[in-house]
């Protein structure tokens, strides 16, 4: 059969994706598997670090690739969180370990609003199965894990030691946030305003970072044949993905850049909609727990669905309001993001945001200068060179007013309101007022809304 019948049948694409996602909702919310419980005594394992440390305050966090567990050879793929205090010894990706110790199962907690939070289902995700803290580790070599994502992960650790010598700690902390998606460092001061002004979302490796970079290549490219800047930008955007370590929001948007590229090559319509169903449809069939349990995908789809449908409307409107064009598009980006997470995070989370649309107007225009400085101030003190001086007080200067919007809005008495039940039906009656205008939306604009990757 002629494969562009399956790229151009809509009533096949649609059956197909009805299928899968069934498929994933019967897996996921019907036969889900049962939890893994360990026992109370101590075991011996033997793996790998199998993915970049993760550092907070006052401990390191290590996922480890279980390869024996007391001597038993695990065919599985089965991991282990290990919390430690922060570690002197050199652990890396790739160094085989054994432990000694005990192992916990993952328990919900109570967050600070008042929500049970669903811990054991969060980890389950990536197949990790238990905790262990503090245990007996022995370095054995460094020969485990992939050449590609040891040289990735070494990179990014000379990268982020480099922005930790040129800035001040909060910039630094910052900046690794929203180049890398990393989280180190982040007090629960600074968490909990990012939560109270919707904010989150600047520190976590998210769409509107995979925009900015195949942006900045298909720039870069210029002048090349389409075929070569599709696959740069291609290789580009994954490498920074597996540089990152991608979780699933990245990895969707990753997705329909592939799509937005491959339409740009073969010169065809991208229909941002399609696109965002296909990539939401390929990473719940891999992992259908995802469906259920994956609250930054969801979040991801929710925003992105919201930008594809209402950003042209709500930028057309302020426009014709005689707003100054920047603003009209950070307004309609923050409110068509907002529209359709804010009733998610509410039922989810317990908090309902009264300054986050302030706060991301204020905060999004100014994020791909944030990461352009921070970026050029990374490599330029990678190479040693003094020019840099510049580009690092920009960066601080960009990343200082950035966390006194946070910090200064977060720190309001009215910046939130903490709710800690919300019946579903609500949700669901929201939602469903949601979609009757995101459809007027649509035909008032004519389906041209601009295809964007953001959130």
């Amino acid at each position: 059969m002629n494969p562009r019948f399956w790229l151009a049948n809509n009533w096949l694409r649609t059956s197909i994706i009805i299928i899968l996602l069934i498929r994933s909702f019967y897996i996921g919310f019907l036969n889900a598997p049962d939890p893994i419980i360990f026992g109370s005594g101590q075991v011996f394992i033997t793996g790998y670090i199998d993915d970049y440390k993760e550092e907070r305050i006052s401990t390191d966090r290590y996922r480890i690739k279980i390869t024996e567990f007391n001597g038993v050879t695990v065919t599985e793929k089965s991991r282990l969180l290990v919390v430690v205090s922060p570690y002197e010894k050199d652990l890396e990706y790739g160094t085989y370990v054994n432990l000694t110790g005990t192992i916990e199962n993952p328990k919900d907690f109570i967050t600070d609003t008042g929500k049970s939070f669903d811990y054991d289902s969060y980890l389950a995700l990536s197949n990790i199965y238990g905790i262990m803290r503090d245990p007996e580790i022995e370095i054995m070599d460094k020969k485990g894990g992939n050449s590609l994502m040891k040289t990735l992960f070494s990179i990014r650790k000379k990268f982020s030691t480099t922005l930790n010598n040129l800035l001040n700690e909060d910039s630094a902390i910052l900046s690794r946030g929203v180049l890398l998606g990393e989280k180190s460092g982040i007090t629960n001061d600074l968490r909990n305003n990012l939560a109270k002004t919707s904010t989150s979302h600047i520190i976590a490796l998210s769409g509107y970072n995979i925009t900015i970079v195949s942006e900045i290549i298909m720039q870069v490219t210029q002048g090349l044949s389409m075929v070569l800047r599709t696959v740069l930008g291609a290789s580009g955007i994954l490498l920074f993905v597996m540089l990152a370590g991608g979780g699933s929001s990245a990895i969707r948007a990753m997705i329909m850049a592939f799509i937005l590229l491959y339409a740009r090559n073969r010169g065809k319509s991208y229909n941002a909609l399609w696109a965002l169903t296909i990539a939401f449809t390929i990473l719940t069939t891999i992992s259908p727990r995802a469906l259920r349990y994956d609250q930054g995908l969801h979040l991801s789809f929710l925003a992105t669905f919201g930008l594809i449908v209402f950003q042209t409307y709500f930028a057309s409107f302020f426009i014709r309001k005689h707003f100054v064009k920047w603003l009209a598009n950070a307004l309609a980006s923050t409110i068509s993001a907002s529209i359709m997470t804010l009733p998610y995070i509410a039922y989810k989370m317990g908090i309902i945001s009264i300054t986050g649309i302030l706060a991301n107007v204020l905060i999004v225009p100014l994020l791909p200068f944030l990461m352009l400085f921070s970026f050029l101030t990374g490599i330029i003190g990678f190479m040693g060179n003094t020019v840099v001086i510049p580009f690092a007080y920009i960066t601080n200067t960009i990343s200082s007013f950035i966390l006194f919007v946070i910090n200064y809005l977060g720190e309001l008495p009215f910046s939130a309101i903490y709710k800690e039940h919300i019946s579903i039906l609500w949700i669901l009656l929201v939602y469903g007022v949601i979609l009757y205008f995101a459809v007027g939306a649509q035909k008032i604009t004519n389906n041209t809304s601009s295809p964007t990757l953001l959130q």
